[in-house]
């Protein structure tokens, strides 16, 4: 199935993709909006579009939401290519998730939500967006929907980013780098754990084996001016685990056989194990072991799984029953992280 825009804007008229979801002139202003500003970061050679209050997107996103979801077209529209870049990854997704189910392990798939959809203010204050802000991913709404039509389980977490996007932690996302904050990674598991602990698909352990927490560690973001004639730094909020054997913040089950897998791109690595991911023992790994109350396996690597559509999922352990899958969202539009 390939994403129909005649879908999308049914979603929004119908009401049922969100209820928090923004009217289609507005979304369509959005996408026309970072359209323009992804064609002039490239014209410029930039790797990153620069928002208000220091806050800068990755380009690639920003033109990935531009785009938006392809229409279905034939092989001579010029986004047939985007169309079956999406519909290769959909069709990966649940095939694995088939695959996985027949071998009694459950696949869940958990896209991180743009930066420029959580903070849309940030990106284009000329939009004049109304706050509280409003859903304006309705083409990945309608990916979702296909997904979990095709018996993938799909946690999405914009709703709740959206909601609590002004933390009293930080904000959810590092304001000079492409990824989530230390205070995104908490909120996500908090999410997914929820999901997946509701859905019975494992069994936690009565007693918690970890402590917590918070710190304070200086980024430096990988969507700075380069050269870095003046580094953008900003300080993000971390919560670390501690393991009761030891004192030390460190990261949880970097590898092994767990209950729970975590299959990531570049998002389940940051705050993990320390630079150039900026800190150790804080990642969405981390916290996920703290939700689950044990540890789980994470299997990631910067190199080759970066997308949704990368390597097929690793060979796991005798013990895994949960596979939680975590990459950009903007993948599931053909796009980049």
């Amino acid at each position: 199935m390939r994403i129909n825009r005649a879908l999308v804007i049914a979603l929004l008229a119908a009401g049922v993709a969100c209820a928090d979801a923004a009217d289609p002139e507005l979304v369509e202003r959005f996408r026309t909006a970072c359209a323009r500003l992804a064609a002039e970061a490239e014209a410029a050679g930039a790797a990153a579009v620069v928002g208000s209050d220091g806050w800068r997107f990755a380009a690639a996103e920003i033109a990935a939401l531009g785009r938006g979801a392809p229409p279905d077209a034939a092989d001579t529209d010029p986004n047939a290519a985007s169309a079956d870049r999406v519909l290769a990854v959909t069709d990966r997704l649940s095939a694995a998730a088939a695959r996985l189910r027949e071998s009694g392990i459950e696949l869940v798939v958990v896209p991180v939500p743009p930066k420029a959809i959580v903070y849309p203010d940030r990106l284009a204050p000329a939009l004049d967006v109304p706050i509280p802000v409003r859903r304006l991913d309705a083409d990945l709404q309608a990916v979702y929907a296909d997904l979990r039509e095709r018996g993938v389980r799909v946690v999405d977490l914009t709703a709740a980013f959206i909601r609590d996007r002004f933390h009293h932690e930080g904000p959810l996302y590092c304001r000079g780098d492409a990824h989530w904050s230390g205070v995104g990674c908490v909120l996500a598991a908090e999410i997914i754990g929820a999901a997946v602990r509701d859905a019975g698909l494992i069994a936690t352990p009565p007693d918690q084996p970890y402590g917590l927490g918070w710190f304070t560690v200086p980024v430096r973001g990988n969507l700075g001016p380069h050269p870095p004639a003046a580094p953008l730094v900003e300080e993000i909020r971390v919560r670390g685990l501690i393991a009761p054997e030891d004192p030390a913040l460190a990261p949880v089950a970097a590898d092994g056989d767990a209950p729970v897998a975590v299959v990531g791109d570049t998002h389940a690595l940051v705050f993990h194990g320390g630079e150039p991911y900026h800190a150790r023992g804080g990642g969405i790994a981390d916290q996920l072991a703290f939700e689950f109350r044990q540890p789980v396996a994470l299997h990631a690597d910067a190199g080759s799984a970066s997308s949704a559509d990368g390597p097929e999922i690793p060979p796991l352990g005798a013990r895994t029953r949960v596979v939680i899958r975590i990459f950009a969202a903007t993948r599931l539009l053909g796009g980049g992280d």
